[in-house]
């Protein structure tokens, strides 16, 4: 059965966790306030902790530690804890496909945090507010990767073997799982309601050719991230051999850059990035 067709006919991708899909109800609602969110979350002792623990994180670079999701939402705002609590839920759902692949997700979950993580200082560096969704972004930008390794595991070995024998990453997609893991993604996010934004920047994150509706600001940031990851030895399959700066992803960022701005001064900051990556997918490992 195709990719896309198992994913619509079993699913198994179709709720978000629990307390993700409440929070995400919650906010809709005009009578919940930040107390009554908080008070939810926290009931979930594992997902509060690991919140906790990503917003202490250099990520956030706070200058006096939270304790609590109370104290955080004060702290860094209720849109980035909310956004961190998307991550860590999701992330959380991935956690047993650890037995199925440990070492491949281990890889995966590097990338996703160092994409992240490198979104957000790129948003920062141009003076664009997303209210956090390219962290949440950048960390599930490829989890259609995951919905292959969790349908069909032996189709997903020939998968990395293909990639690993020097077929392009997503022509050896499309031969074995007949879809991408970007079409893949698009059809979970739409399933988690995602914002809009997020469905576009997951759906579009590989292609090359785009009108300028398509390319939001938040591709071409998320997108840059996924590159300079890859640049920088923290791949989740992708061999990109291009430069970065002949990207029309690249070229967007120069058109909504509100600073001059130079792959060579990114270059240069990228290590305390690096480290908050590690830092981030710490928080996100402890039990």
């Amino acid at each position: 059965m195709k990719l896309l067709e198992t994913l619509v006919q079993t699913q198994e991708f179709a709720s978000l966790p629990t307390v993700a899909a409440k929070l995400l109800s919650m906010l809709e609602d005009d009578a919940s306030d930040v107390r009554t969110i908080a008070k939810y979350v926290e009931q979930d002792v594992a997902i509060a902790t690991k919140v906790v623990r990503v917003a202490n994180s250099p990520v956030f670079g706070l200058r006096m530690p939270v304790s609590s999701i109370s104290q955080a939402i004060m702290t860094i705002g209720l849109n980035r804890v909310t956004n961190i609590v998307l991550g860590v839920s999701i992330y959380s759902k991935f956690v047993y496909l650890q037995t199925l692949a440990g070492e491949y997700l281990r890889q995966f979950w590097t990338h996703s945090a160092v994409t992240a993580t490198l979104s957000r200082a790129l948003a920062k560096l141009l003076g664009q507010d997303f209210q956090e969704l390219e962290f949440l972004t950048g960390l599930v930008h490829d989890m259609g990767k995951l919905a292959m390794l969790q349908i069909d595991p032996d189709r997903f070995r020939k998968l990395c073997d293909a990639i690993k024998g020097g077929t392009d990453e997503l022509d050896a997609e499309r031969q074995i799982f007949e879809a991408t893991h970007a079409e893949a993604g698009e059809v979970i996010a739409n399933y988690w309601k995602l914002p809009p934004q997020a469905q576009i920047a997951i759906k579009l994150h590989h292609e090359v050719e785009l009108n300028d509706a398509e390319l939001t600001p938040l591709l071409a940031v998320v997108r840059v991230a996924d590159l300079l990851a890859e640049k920088h030895g923290y791949s989740s399959g992708e061999h990109f051999d291009g430069e970065i700066t002949d990207t029309i992803h690249w070229q967007q960022l120069i058109r909504i850059s509100k600073r001059a701005l130079s792959l060579d001064e990114i270059e240069s900051s990228i290590e305390p990035e690096l480290a908050s990556a590690h830092a981030l997918i710490q928080a996100l490992t402890s039990e």
